[in-house]
């Protein structure tokens, strides 16, 4: 077969001051620690995660603001760490050490995302306990709350003089979204659930009250949409719409496997 010649283009001069001076955002997906993971950081004594990063930390540190998605609760030792692999069979519940915690900040990220399909893999318990864990260690987070006045704060971000709010959504299909823990997390759901207009009800509620604070440009973080898929699916492309519809400037998804 004949070689197939490539030309790649490249950034001109002015192109590369233009990039080098801007301000830069950073989006990385799953930070999450599998059972291997966790047991091939072991060092005998305690749990280093650093070398994770060795090659992608220069990249994370580099630019004005990164933002992560922490896919899984620090709940502490006592109810085990990360149970499973991909594909082996064994029931997954994900449990991360505190040190991950800390090299997911040291590696530069600045935000990291909760709200996923994990978050209460070891319960409200666990789920709360991560927030005092990153609280611990200065790194900020959204998408899971301790109370409902929690939850109801906007998270604003003022970089260069540009103020970025930050939203962040996890699917359900069970959860009742008028509960008395529904302050858990922002929740979306499918089209074809009885919930689904309460949900996207919810969305405009708090679109309106970011919207009140002036941001200039509004992200949204749903962990939502299937795995190794090439393209959005069906409910990706509902809550696109949605978000879209309600004044979002970006909606960058993170899939949830469900």
């Amino acid at each position: 077969m004949a070689a197939i010649n490539r030309i790649y283009k490249t950034l001109s001069k002015s192109e590369k001051h233009k990039f080098d001076s801007a301000l830069k955002l950073l989006f990385a997906g799953d930070l999450i620690l599998l059972e291997d993971s966790v047991k091939n950081a072991f060092d005998g004594e305690k749990y280093d995660f650093s070398s994770i990063f060795t090659y992608t930390s220069p990249y994370i540190s580099q630019v004005d603001y990164s933002v992560g998605v922490f896919e899984g609760p620090c709940a502490g030792s006592g109810g085990g760490y990360s149970s499973s692999n991909y594909g082996d069979g064994k029931p997954l519940a994900l449990n991360f050490p505190d040190s991950f915690a800390k090299a997911v900040k040291n590696a530069g990220f600045n935000l990291v995302t909760t709200a996923n399909n994990h978050f209460l893999d070891k319960g409200v318990t666990g789920a709360m306990r991560t927030l005092d864990v990153l609280d611990s260690i200065g790194l900020d987070h959204i998408g899971t709350y301790r109370s409902k006045e929690e939850k109801e704060k906007v998270k604003i971000v003022e970089l260069q003089g540009i103020k970025f709010a930050f939203l962040a959504y996890t699917p359900t299909a069970k959860r009742n979204l008028k509960g008395n823990d529904a302050y858990l997390s922002s929740f979306v759901v499918n089209p074809q659930n009885e919930q689904f207009a309460f949900a996207k009800e919810e969305v405009f509620r708090q679109f309106a009250k970011v919207k009140a604070e002036n941001p200039d440009i509004i992200i949204v973080m749903p962990h939502m949409g299937g795995q190794f898929l090439h393209a959005p699916d069906d409910l990706q492309k509902a809550w696109y719409e949605v978000f879209s519809e309600a004044g979002a400037d970006i909606v960058i998804c993170c899939c949830s496997a469900n």
